[in-house]
This record gives structure tokens, C-alpha cells and sequence, in this order.
């Protein structure tokens, strides 16, 4: 009793850290609030016409939101553009209603990523160059201008992932800030397979994949997307981590066993039974059987465990880097 009487006095305290309040920006509607482990908000002049450090343009808030998961974390206190043109940008931010505040513009980037005769714009001034292949087939590589919606947009440089969809698609990304046009050559140099996992893929049959996570992700609470992850561990190992992910636009589950991806619960389960095996923090059972509210609740508690996890994780961090 006096152990859990510790870690609640531990937790209260931390309790700030653990999620914040957030304005949710849909549709013209600020009234409604949502909470995360972060806040975010995406910016332009209203015009929409290209903006700089210099220009002196009256921002506006064009939408806001929050978003939950380890993924995510580098992103914290950051802004980027998210527009080719550099009209358009979000920003990220770790305290309640943060979103609420106009962020100054994001500095431009000094490489050159791609075919300047062919894309102009998408290849100046670039903070990262990106590259993607689409069913084997190249794109041209460009600036990395992205929102945070599916699961490659968490990829980071240097890093390499493929992700499957569905059979007939099979996408390939790759970041890089070391040099101008640095992406080119490491995109050439993937041999991305692994058969560590098995995963379901697509939302309609009962086709399969193979990689080293499975993912599923679902928009209000319908599933839109299940499929594999295939990591360069060599770039960046374990840029996709075990876990629940709230971006943008869908709501996303990480997991590392074969066909634990089948549904959003069974992902939810295989990710609060690794977590249970690793940390031996309690978790539900969750069975068949189990009421639809009580499923719901095993699913908000996987959600909960995952933010104080992060949180915790995040406050070890910190109190070494203090202590030395």
C-alpha cells in the first residue's frame, strides 16, 4: 500500500506533464478542446501567398489540434513548413492551450534537394530533401514539406522505411539533412525486407505482409488503413515504436507481433501485453467477452498508459540530464 501510495504522490505530481488541453480549430469551430501530449497548430497570412522571416505578414491560426505517442516527440517546440510555396506551416507546442499563440515564421533551409529546372520551388531552400518510391517506381526527390496524417510522416533524417497498404500499394520514403540532394543515393542503396511480423493488409480481406511492425489505423472509429513497417534499424533504429498514435487526421497503433494488427483491439491488446512484459505495470485482460464499455475503457487505458509512459520516460531524461 505505502509502495502504491508512492507512485500516486509521484504521479499527481507529474500530472502536468502526463497531457495537456489543447483548442481543436474544425470547420471555422474553436470552441471545442481535445487533450494529447501535445498541441499544434498550423499558420499562413490568409492569403496564402509566400511567407518569410522578414515580411512582417499578420498570421492567423487556420487550425488546431493535439497530438498523442512517443513517435511524436521530436516534434515538440518545432515548426516547419508544410507547403511547398512556404505559405503554409505548423507548429507544436508541450503546455496547455499553447495552441492558442501565433509561432513566428519558420526559418528556410539552405539545401537543395532535386531538379531545380524541373520543380523550383519544391527543391530551395530546404531544411531536409525526401524521396519516395511508389511500387518500385521513383519519384523525384524535393524538399520535405509534410503534414502529420499517416505513418510515414513520422520518419525523420536519416532514415529509410517502406509501408504497405495494400497489395498494390507498397510506398518507400527516405530523409536525409546531410548535403544537397544527399536522398538520391541512399534511396538507391534500400534493400528493405524483413520477415520478423506478419501483418494484415488493407481493410477488406485477409491479405498479408511481412515486416517488422504492423500498424492499423482508424478515423473516428472506423479502420482505414492496416498493413507493415519496414525500418532501415542500421539509419534509425526504432523510429516506429510500439504504441498508440493520435496525428492529424487518423489514430494510429503500433505493434510487433504477427497479426496483431487483425482489428484496433487486437492491437491494443498485443501492445498493452508487451508493455505489461516489459514494464510490469498491470494491464486489463481483455476478452471476447468483455462488454463494448469495457473494451472502450481497455482502449482509453492503453491510451492513458501510453502518455504516462512518455511522460516518464521523458522526466528520467530530463532529471539525469539536470543531475548529470
Amino acid at each position: 500500500m505505502r509502495q502504491l501510495l508512492s507512485l500516486t504522490v509521484v504521479l499527481c505530481l507529474l500530472s502536468d506533464t502526463f497531457a495537456v488541453v489543447c483548442r481543436v480549430h474544425l470547420n471555422g469551430n474553436t470552441t471545442r478542446t481535445c487533450t494529447g501530449d501535445y498541441c499544434w497548430n498550423g499558420m499562413s497570412n490568409g492569403a496564402r501567398t509566400p511567407l518569410t522571416n522578414e515580411t512582417g505578414d499578420a498570421l492567423i491560426l487556420e487550425h488546431q489540434g493535439c497530438l498523442t505517442g512517443k513517435a511524436v516527440d521530436y516534434i515538440n517546440r518545432r515548426c516547419w513548413f508544410a507547403e511547398h510555396l512556404h505559405m503554409f506551416y505548423y507548429c507544436v507546442c508541450d503546455s496547455d492551450f499553447c495552441n492558442d499563440e501565433v509561432q513566428p515564421v519558420p526559418a528556410q533551409g539552405n539545401l537543395t534537394c532535386g531538379n531545380e529546372t524541373l520543380y523550383q520551388s519544391w527543391v530551395k531552400n530546404c531544411v531536409a530533401c525526401s524521396i519516395e518510391s511508389i511500387n518500385g517506381k521513383e519519384m523525384p526527390s524535393r524538399c520535405v514539406y509534410q503534414d502529420f496524417y499517416f505513418v510515414e510522416d513520422i520518419l525523420q533524417p536519416t532514415s529509410c522505411a517502406r509501408i504497405d497498404y495494400v497489395e498494390t500499394f507498397s510506398l518507400v520514403r527516405c530523409l536525409c539533412d546531410t548535403g544537397d540532394n544527399c536522398v538520391d543515393k541512399l534511396h538507391s542503396e534500400q534493400v528493405l525486407k524483413s520477415d520478423a511480423v506478419t501483418c494484415y493488409l488493407g481493410v477488406k480481406d485477409n491479405s498479408t505482409c511481412q515486416g517488422n511492425r504492423c500498424f492499423v489505423q482508424r478515423e473516428n472509429t472506423r479502420v482505414a488503413y492496416r498493413g507493415c513497417i519496414t525500418n532501415n534499424e542500421t539509419l534509425f533504429p526504432g523510429q516506429f515504436p510500439n504504441g498508440y498514435m493520435n496525428l492529424m487526421r487518423f489514430e494510429s497503433i503500433i505493434c510487433n507481433t504477427s497479426y496483431c494488427n487483425l482489428n484496433w483491439l487486437s492491437a491494443s491488446e498485443s501492445v498493452a501485453e508487451v508493455a505489461n512484459k516489459t514494464t510490469r505495470y498491470p494491464f486489463l485482460s481483455v476478452t471476447s467477452e468483455m462488454s463494448a464499455p469495457r473494451k472502450q475503457f481497455e482502449i482509453e487505458y492503453m491510451k492513458l498508459f501510453t502518455s504516462i509512459k512518455s511522460a516518464i520516460d521523458n522526466f528520467i531524461a530530463k532529471f539525469t540530464e539536470l543531475c548529470g
